[in-house]
């Protein structure tokens, strides 16, 4: 069980401009450092602070983070966050990688369209392990991509939430409303749930999130009198353009504000991954699309949960959650990065292998990037003759670079073998 931190007194034997040479000095000075970072009592207590000791920089700590700290309230709970400068230099990397999608450009088209697919799927299934289903990732691909019918409840739960992932692209200029909540909720537990939970808010309160090791309750969600409330000012906290909130800090609050009021019998952590993956989309960051956060959550899972658990044990600062967030969004962005750097240094050597000339180099470069084209208007295109032409799609061809895909009038088309 997290505990949270002390509430210590500043020394007694130290008054008037000696207690403040103290407080400037040395608590301050630890206070801010350490701040920077956000620790959680739990780390922070066993640190070794020459001059003083953890519960008095702690208390300065919790002092300095109140002065700073935003609210979001939703019915009777208030919540509070911070953006640290660590934070925001993340925040300021991340922002820029993902609007101005430059981790895309070492990639041709086909590459791009098949690793879209690659995390969709893959999204869709780590969202689902990380609440227990036990299907294999070969065996859920291929299901998902051959359209065949679940064979269990694990493949059930991973189909709904590949559905529900495509029903919430095709929604991401909607307003969110308790209905449109809803309407994901019924997609993610069709055939899971009796039929009168799907898209239902629980009517009593017996949902209580366990620790499966001891059976001690993690979390106990507000009470179900409180859920259309809390709802209605998350959607409205959501929705709102008032107030400045960065959008990504907003998914990311989004996602942990909708898990905290627990609002269906189940579902809710696969359905709290999909809301944040709708406000980015929401928000204009269609690079959402090809990054596998849930991928990264399940990895580290077990950060994950402690980061809930550090946010209730410290009264409701979503900092915690928030620095996690940031850590695994990070891991995302950098799984693709590692894609497209891979893609790149093979497409690369494989062309410095193959002995390829400048003309010929380029003809795979646009084979690459989705070229369907006959040996006469290769011809035309790189205006060369015909002869030429059909040498260099033979070697191409030979070097299993590009292949036959299909016959038009009586012309053979060709395209990418790769």
């Amino acid at each position: 069980m997290v505990k949270p931190g002390p509430v210590a007194k500043l020394p007694k034997d130290l008054s008037g401009d000696a207690l403040l040479a103290h407080i400037q000095e040395v608590i301050m000075g630890h206070a801010l450092e350490s701040n920077r970072e956000y620790p959680h009592w739990e780390e922070f207590r066993y640190r070794d602070l020459p001059g003083t000791d953890a519960g008095t920089v702690w208390t300065m700590m919790k002092h300095l983070r109140g002065f700073t700290a935003r609210k979001v309230v939703l019915g009777g709970h208030e919540f509070s966050y911070n953006l640290p400068e660590m934070f925001l230099e993340k925040l300021h990397f991340l922002d820029t990688q993902m609007r101005e999608f430059t981790f895309t450009e070492g990639l041709d088209s086909r590459s791009v369209s098949m690793y879209l697919g690659s995390s969709d799927v893959l999204e869709s299934i780590a969202s689902c392990h990380i609440e227990g289903a036990e299907t294999s990732i070969p065996r859920a691909k291929k299901m998902l991509r051959e359209g065949t019918e679940p064979n269990d409840r694990s493949e059930l739960m991973i189909r709904n939430n590949f559905l529900a992932y495509a029903f919430v692209r095709d929604n991401r200029e909607r307003e969110l409303d308790a209905a449109f909540i809803r309407d994901i909720h019924s997609i993610l537990t069709k055939d899971l749930l009796p039929e009168s939970q799907c898209g239902s808010f629980r009517t009593d309160d017996r949902v209580k999130v366990m620790d499966m090791l001891d059976g001690s309750v993690k979390h106990d969600p507000p009470s179900c009198s409180e859920i259309g409330r809390m709802i209605e000012d998350l959607c409205r906290f959501v929705n709102d353009e008032g107030e400045f909130t960065h959008p990504v800090v907003k998914a990311m609050l989004a996602h942990f504000l909708l898990a905290f009021i627990h609002p269906f019998n189940d579902g809710n952590g696969r359905l709290s991954r999909l809301m944040f993956y709708w406000c980015m989309l929401h928000h204009g960051y269609s690079s959402m699309e090809y990054l596998a956060v849930s991928k990264a959550i399940c990895e580290h899972r077990g950060r994950y949960y402690r980061a809930f658990e550090h946010v209730e044990s410290d009264g409701l600062d979503m900092t915690y959650f928030l620095k996690y967030h940031m850590y695994v969004l990070e891991q995302a962005v950098g799984a693709f990065e590692s894609y497209v750097g891979m893609k790149e240094s093979s497409r690369m050597g494989s062309v410095r292998e193959t002995g390829l000339n400048a003309r010929q180099s380029l003809m795979l470069s646009d084979f690459d990037n989705g070229m369907r084209i006959s040996v006469y208007e290769l011809s035309a295109k790189y205006c060369i003759s015909l002869a030429t032409a059909r040498n260099d799609i033979r070697l191409l061809s030979g070097k299993g670079l590009v292949r036959i895909c299909s016959k038009e009038s009586n012309k053979l088309i060709y395209d990418s073998a790769r």
